[in-house]
């Protein structure tokens, strides 16, 4: 089972290997499902990080605490193991044994942004505030060495506008938009933008946020193109992503938002040569969504 996903009832849909959806009890995943799948994975770090993150997704943080622990003895990534782990102990109420852990990876490996949101958590916890200056000193740390680390941004970010409403968390964004590379920052801007309305100005910074993740092009064109998306503005992505679209730089998800936005608009210029390209990857994963969106093209004549 490739991964879970939350939902707000009392059931959890698992995606099987070929992608397909079961859903399950949540109490017969929480007793029966997670602790075979734990066991069966005990020396497989790559897996047993997956179904520990599985855990963490669902709330299930005492259920993986000593599979996060084994994570860390075994893991051949030591960040990840370190991370996950520190992770487990905050949220079972461990908090000083988290910052222990924290300070023997970055004796030996020094600083690493996930692991510096870790100790802003360590530090809300024990504070008992996020208001805690030394939470957002921390995130920052984080942001400095990964810009568009997504949770890192977002809690800087809001921690700022929680404490100074619209304004401030603006200027927060921007602050973090002024990093080298950061692109994300931008796409958080072009948001508010177009919740304001600003169209023109959104689009801007959507282009500025290309420039600024060249060094990243998949993730960053997918982030553009995915709230372009969701804003309805599929004519303005093929315009603006479309002439920089290559599969091989940019990945099989940004071709999909693109030929979504051929389905929206009727544009089927470029949809063969994009379509062609993603069938030649050969991946049965992404054959269904080619052939719904084959026919919805079609449809569209």
């Amino acid at each position: 089972m490739d991964n879970v996903q939350p939902e707000q009832d009392d059931r959890i849909t698992l995606r099987l290997g070929n992608g397909l959806p079961l859903k399950v009890e949540r109490e017969v995943w929480r007793t029966e499902i997670l602790p075979d799948n734990l066991k069966a994975a005990w020396d497989e770090p790559p897996v047993l990080a997956n179904l520990i993150m599985d855990g963490f997704s669902q709330r299930m943080f005492r259920e993986v605490l000593e599979a996060a622990k084994r994570l860390h003895e075994i893991d051949t990534d030591p960040l990840r193991g370190t991370a996950l782990f520190s992770q487990s102990l905050i949220h079972n109420g461990a908090p000083d044994n988290a910052a222990r852990i924290l300070d023997e990876y970055e004796k030996q490996h020094g600083q690493a942004a996930v692991l510096l949101v870790n100790r802003a958590q360590i530090a809300a916890q024990k504070a008992g505030s996020e208001a805690d200056p030394s939470v957002s000193e921390l995130l920052w740390q984080a942001l400095e060495l990964e810009p568009n680390m997504e949770n890192a941004l977002y809690w800087y970010a809001g921690i700022a506008g929680r404490q100074g409403g619209e304004d401030a968390y603006v200027d927060a964004l921007e602050k973090v938009a002024e990093l080298p590379g950061a692109y994300m920052a931008r796409v958080r801007l072009a948001e508010v933008d177009l919740r304001d309305e600003a169209k023109g100005s959104a689009l801007l910074t959507l282009a500025e946020a290309i420039e600024a993740g060249k060094e990243r092009p998949a993730e960053s064109l997918l982030a553009v193109t995915g709230i372009m998306g969701r804003a309805g503005l599929a004519a303005e992505m093929l315009e603006l992503a479309l002439p920089v679209y290559e599969l091989k730089q940019h990945g099989p998800n940004v071709g999909f938002n693109l030929l979504q936005a051929m389905v929206v608009t009727g544009q089927r210029a470029e949809a063969g040569r994009i379509m062609s390209e993603i069938a030649a990857l050969n991946q049965p994963q992404l054959n269904g969504m080619l052939q719904r969106l084959a026919a919805q093209l079609q449809q569209r004549g």
